[in-house]
């Protein structure tokens, strides 16, 4: 009798620890379920949510301590059996669901702590480009925040000051002057190598038509090469003077580790400091539900999505910037990120923007390692078609790539309901930031097929086309462009060095897809995009970090883009 009992209590105790893991389980998958579903659209509706799964919650609990104490497994019933097996499931999806809930809350982040130095500050904008500004910098130990701050650099009258001792400081600034010059110090000590102690931003015209910015993306430093190559793209960046810079993600290498941002911030900060940042959050950046919170407290912006989600949208003079989060549900995009999309486009025309652009991270299209991400393409290819959208920059592939993509101008969409008058629309890969795709491989990679489903108009029938990727050609390169070693992180040995090894499709194409999603050029190089809008006119360069435009073999490729309204 006494081993049945000890047996009885031991398949109990193998039973609570299955219950409670099977709920962490559920709960690690409801993290991104929830957020699917909507599930926390306002503060009150969250509380709702929370109280009754807390209670149900509760219930389940004590129902599943009495049901334990009172059951004898040795002698259970087959109805028993059955009972508590379904209650077992809806133990483990009550309690899944509302760990899942929890979790969403309090991944809040651990570079509240910083990081150990002094890094900064940078600039974003808080709401309105015109009249509002957040700066934010880390200190290593918790102390009080003061910035002193005005438009004239010899007279800084104004103070922004808070006790609370913390480590991450924001400042933020509202009813600025619009078209103004502020300049601003911080008396802290930056680790970061600014050429200043005296920092400035500036607002933007109310009825601004004029302006210029940069996007780059793919910075994630991790050893001394890399922060060489992050440093010397930053230089070319701050040279060129630019009203604001957008960044397509990967800042850090992994979001979680606070030293990563410390080390991306080494030359983020310089940009930073004197220009506004417009961020989009990349995988790395992400890397599960801290990095993602850190790269949220890091980075301030009107956000559009709910706690798990990082998607955001701004006007700048006639100008309108779409942020997206292509990792909002563990890498995918909710269909609520998607309806917002169309729904702020539209306003943002009917308020009478003159252009669209639109910043993620992931490869919508490439020609490099990380293959066709069809899924992504069949979700905004269409959207950005009807916008229609403009221009559209990614990264995650660490090259340039150009493509000058009309959905269904071939008459092949993803859909039948895609009957639209289609248009024209640039396509920019720039991760040019990091260690290049040379180093993942693109020289050496084994051909790859994809088969793609087509609707075809013209036939009005479903049909798949079969398409090749292969190496990128290793005697086609570029040398001599004046700017330093070009691959870093894994060619130590110096192979590739001076060698910018580029995809020409008029001269031979990698990819069989390539001529139906229109790439014209591709190029293996550190760059950054300069975008310089001037009224109904928009010119998109890629430059090199010395300020060169990128031209191609025999500079029979120039990468200028004129855009025309």
């Amino acid at each position: 009798m006494q081993t049945r009992k000890k047996g009885t209590a031991f398949s109990r105790l193998i039973l609570a620890i299955t219950l409670v893991i099977s709920s962490l389980i559920v709960g690690w998958a409801t993290i991104g379920f929830t957020t699917d579903f909507d599930l926390a659209r306002t503060p009150e509706f969250q509380a709702i949510v929370f109280v009754g799964m807390l209670l149900l919650t509760s219930f389940s609990i004590s129902f599943a301590r009495g049901s334990l104490k009172l059951m004898r497994l040795e002698s259970l019933t087959r109805v028993k059996t059955r009972a508590f097996s379904a209650f077992s499931v809806i133990f483990i999806i009550l309690s899944g669901f509302t760990i899942g809930l929890l979790a969403q809350k309090v991944y809040i982040g651990t570079i509240r702590n910083g990081t150990g130095y002094n890094d900064g500050p940078w600039s974003t904008w808080h709401t309105d480009p015109c009249n509002s500004i957040t700066i934010t910098w880390l200190t290593a130990s918790p102390n009080a925040m003061v910035l002193h701050y005005g438009t004239n650099p010899a007279l800084l009258d104004q103070v922004y000051n808070d006790a609370t001792l913390v480590n991450l400081h924001k400042a933020i600034s509202l009813n600025l002057l619009p078209n103004t010059t502020y300049y601003y110090r911080i008396p802290e000590t930056f680790s970061t190598p600014h050429a200043s102690t005296t920092f400035t931003f500036h607002t933007a015209a109310s009825n601004l038509d004029q302006f210029r910015f940069a996007v780059l993306g793919d910075k994630q430093p991790t050893d001394a090469h890399l922060l060489e190559s992050n440093g010397f793209v930053a230089d070319g960046i701050i040279a060129q003077n630019y009203d604001f810079v957008c960044q397509v993600g990967d800042l850090a290498s992994s979001g979680t580790d606070v030293l990563d941002w410390h080390k991306t911030l080494d030359s983020l900060a310089r940009i930073g400091a004197t220009a506004p940042l417009l961020m989009a959050i990349g995988n790395h950046d992400w890397d599960g539900l801290e990095g993602a919170a850190n790269w949220r407290q890091l980075f301030s912006y009107p956000w559009a999505g709910t706690e798990a989600a990082s998607f955001y949208s701004l006007d700048y003079g006639n100008a309108h910037f779409v942020m997206l989060d292509n990792f909002e549900l563990f890498y995918r995009m909710s269909a609520g990120q998607l309806a917002w999309i169309v729904k702020d486009i539209t306003s943002a025309k009917a308020r009478g923007a003159t252009w669209i652009f639109c910043l993620f991270h992931l490869s919508i299209f490439t020609t490099a390692t990380s293959g066709m991400l069809e899924d992504l393409q069949r979700l905004l290819v269409p959207v950005f078609d009807q916008l229609p959208v403009d221009a559209v920059f990614f990264g995650h592939d660490h090259d340039y790539e150009h493509y000058n993509y009309t959905y269904g101008a071939n008459n092949l969409v993803y859909s039948p309901d895609h009957t639209w008058n289609h248009h024209s629309v640039q396509y920019f890969v720039t991760g040019g930031g990091a260690n290049l795709e040379v180093d993942y491989g693109v020289l050496t990679m084994k051909p790859t097929t994809y088969d793609v489903e087509w609707y075809n108009l013209t036939t009005s029938n479903y049909e798949t086309i079969q398409y090749e990727q292969r190496p990128w050609n290793q005697s086609r390169y570029v040398t001599n462009l004046g700017f330093p070693r070009n691959y870093t992180q894994y060619s130590d040995t110096g192979e590739y060095d001076g060698k910018y090894f580029y995809h020409a499709p008029a001269i031979e194409s990698y990819f069989d897809f390539a001529p139906t999603i229109g790439l014209t050029y591709g190029e293996q190089a550190y760059h950054f995009m300069d975008v310089q809008v001037n009224g109904n006119q928009c010119v998109i360069r890629a430059l090199y970090p010395n300020g060169d435009v990128m031209k191609g073999p025999g500079d029979a490729f120039p990468q200028i883009y004129v855009l025309q309204k």
